[in-house]
Order: C-alpha cells, then sequence, then structure tokens
C-alpha cells in the first residue's frame, strides 16, 4: 500500500461491525467475565445513584455535577477492563503485538496509567459538555483510543492522548458515528426493559431492585464497547500505517 492509499483510505464501518461482533462470539466467556466482574456492579451501583440524584430534584448544574462525579467512580472500572480486553481483542482479530494475549501483565502494567488516561479523558469530556455540548463530544471522539494507545505503542500517558489525537485526525465523524451506532445497539435492551421496569423513575419498595435489574444489562452490553475501542484502535492504524509489517500478521 502506498503513502497516499493510505492517506486517502476509507475508515471501513462493515469492517469495524463485522469484527466487534466476531471478537465477541470469539471470546465472549472471557469478555462476560470481565463485565460482571468490573461493568456490571459499576453500572448496578451507578444506575441506583443516578436514580437517587434525580429523584431529590436539583437544579441542572448540581444534577451534571453530581452525576459526572459518579462517572469518574464509573470510569476506574471501564478504564480497567478496557486494559485487560485490549491484548484479548488483539489476539482475536491475529495482530501482532508484544501484549498480545496477556491481559493479566497489560493490567499490572498500564492498569493505573489506563485509569489515569480515562479520568482526564472524563474530565475534559465533563468540562467541554459544561461549556457546551459539542466540545465534550470532539474530545470524547479524539481521544476514543488512548488506552489502546497506552497499551500497544508504549507511550506514557501524554504520549497515548497525543497518539490517539493523531490517529483519530481525518476520521473523527467516523469515530463518532460507529460509537453513536453501537451505543444505540447496547442501549437497546435497556430501553426495551423500561416498560416492564416501572419506567424512567419506578417507584415503590422494588424501585431499586428494578433498577439495579436493568442497570445490569447495561454493563454487560457495555462489553461491545470494550471490545469496540480496540477494534477501531487497529483500524485507524491499518489506515495511518497500513505498510508496516508489524501491524498485522
Amino acid at each position: 500500500m502506498t503513502t497516499s492509499e493510505i492517506t486517502t483510505a476509507r475508515f471501513d464501518f462493515g469492517r469495524v461491525f463485522r469484527q466487534t461482533f466476531t471478537v465477541i462470539g470469539a471470546k465472549l466467556p472471557i469478555l462476560l467475565l470481565l463485565g460482571f466482574v468490573l461493568l456490571w456492579p459499576a453500572a448496578i451501583a451507578n444506575g441506583i445513584a443516578v436514580a437517587r440524584i434525580y429523584s431529590r430534584h436539583l437544579g441542572y448544574f448540581e444534577q451534571l455535577g453530581a452525576i459526572q462525579v459518579l462517572a469518574l467512580g464509573v470510569t476506574l472500572f471501564s478504564a480497567l477492563a478496557n486494559t485487560i480486553a485490549a491484548p484479548v481483542v488483539t489476539d482475536a482479530l491475529n495482530i501482532s503485538s508484544p501484549m498480545r494475549g496477556r491481559p493479566l501483565q497489560a493490567l499490572a502494567r498500564y492498569g493505573l496509567p489506563a485509569i489515569i488516561v480515562q479520568v482526564i479523558v472524563q474530565l475534559a469530556t465533563a468540562l467541554g459538555t459544561l461549556a457546551l455540548f459539542v466540545p465534550g463530544l470532539l474530545v470524547m471522539v479524539i481521544w476514543y483510543t488512548a488506552i489502546p494507545s497506552l497499551i500497544f505503542d508504549g507511550t506514557g500517558i501524554g504520549g497515548a492522548l497525543n497518539r490517539a489525537r493523531v490517529l483519530s485526525r481525518g476520521h473523527r465523524w467516523s469515530i463518532f458515528g460507529i460509537t453513536f451506532l453501537l451505543g444505540l445497539i447496547s442501549l437497546a435492551p435497556y430501553v426495551m426493559l423500561l416498560p416492564l421496569t416501572g419506567g424512567l423513575h419506578p417507584s415503590g419498595p422494588s424501585a431499586d431492585l428494578l433498577i439495579a435489574g436493568r442497570s445490569a444489562v447495561v454493563g454487560l452490553t457495555g462489553c461491545i464497547h470494550m471490545v469496540a475501542v480496540t477494534v477501531v484502535y487497529w483500524e485507524l492504524r491499518r489506515l495511518k500505517e497500513g505498510g508496516l509489517a508489524d501491524v498485522f500478521d
């Protein structure tokens, strides 16, 4: 592939979707385990806490601030899950990397830096959202692949953020599109459960149980995003560096 072909190549939505769900099928047991151990408890606790925040009828900025604080807590678990999942996804894609198929080594080496990276992204996204909704989305898209960049490019925290920015350049609408579509897919079970679990704001003695049940579904469908972020990272590397022998077997 020539330099011209690499720089003008298009983000392949079909390829990303296909690889995301192929990896989920191939690595379903370990992904479900990650979902149950890390994403599921965080989603349940967050769902109950958010419901209680809304029930207090706070002002807009008070609500938003409280929800962002909760999001930082969820960030810790999602960063660890993404760190463990990245080598597993890379192994399923049959891509050459020193961290391929080594989730525990990745966790030991990059767990804490990944949390710091994710907190930076979360805070920057929150500040952008408070200022105006669009900057928050832009920050999220620019740094979408920061954790895979940290793990597979061997950079530090700042280097990972810069690497994600460089990889996303020219493909940010595509990244937004793929995350939006996968978000709709992962939220579909939640929306279908709403009528069966008391609507948006269930009440009564079983309210927490109903919220926990549907939040658990959200936690498990979060596995889709856990896989997609690494798939998107390798797709961006294919577009930027498609002629490099060390990117694919």
